[in-house]
């Protein structure tokens, strides 16, 4: 390879060294996704189209295939002040989805806005419905959510901002940002009570505007010492 380099002239050389930089530079940008086609600069589009942002980047994620809505193939969430910005996209067409939902005195609880699962189809395996908690507060570091999807029924999930949260495949969410719970949906109880409860949260955030299912969820923030610092009621 070096008698093979020496052999050119210094100007060829030059040349060559010219054009793998600007390669490298190109895939530097490709990777940051600043070229015009790229994931974030179509996401600041859809942002400026909508008379919004610039946002602060929460997070950026593929899709995980164990989630109940699993057509999209990156998420960006974004934080406009008082907003929630959910922008899907959806390979290879290049199709895009874009919400945005208030959080209410620095709070909001939903689960991923916009889900295209057909609720008319059975489950071929075992499912996982993701459910956001946005928390202003940042001595928050721990959250309870407790949602009763009947009167004799009650989920209860705990986690803490940015600990690894493990599924049973071994997957393991991590969020600085926010707290991402995850309710598990068996194909046994798809058309059960559980079942019915996730269908339900589904197709109420399935729409724009958002409509009401109506089942109450307590939230409950802890600091670092685990003290209790702030009590929600919620109605998802």
């Amino acid at each position: 390879m070096r008698r093979f380099w020496h052999k050119h002239r210094r100007k060829l050389r030059f040349f060559l060294d010219v054009l793998l930089a600007l390669i490298l530079i190109l895939a530097c940008l490709v990777a940051l996704g600043c070229p015009p086609n790229g994931e974030l600069t179509r996401f600041r589009r859809e942002e400026k189209a909508n008379l919004m942002g610039p946002s602060e980047i929460l997070d950026r994620m593929d899709n995980p295939k164990d989630w109940l809505d699993a057509r999209w193939d990156r998420l960006v969430i974004g934080e406009d002040g008082e907003e929630i910005i959910f922008w899907f996209d959806y390979r290879p067409g290049r199709s895009e989805r874009f919400f945005r939902v208030e959080k209410q005195d620095g709070v909001l609880l939903l689960p991923l806005p916009g889900c295209i699962y057909s609720l008319s189809s059975p489950l071929q395996q075992d499912m996982v419905l993701p459910l956001f908690l946005f928390a202003d507060d940042p001595a928050a570091v721990r959250a309870t959510v407790e949602i009763r999807i009947s009167e004799k029924d009650v989920i209860t999930l705990d986690q803490v901002r940015g600990e690894k949260a493990r599924s049973e495949e071994g997957n393991a969410d991590s969020r600085e940002s926010y707290f991402l719970f995850r309710i598990p949906v068996t194909r046994e109880t798809w058309m059960r009570q559980s079942g019915i409860f996730a269908r339900e949260l589904v197709l109420g955030y399935a729409l724009i505007p958002f409509s009401t299912v109506g089942h109450p969820a307590a939230i409950r923030l802890y600091d670092d010492e685990d003290r209790l610092i702030e009590t929600r009621e919620w109605t998802l």
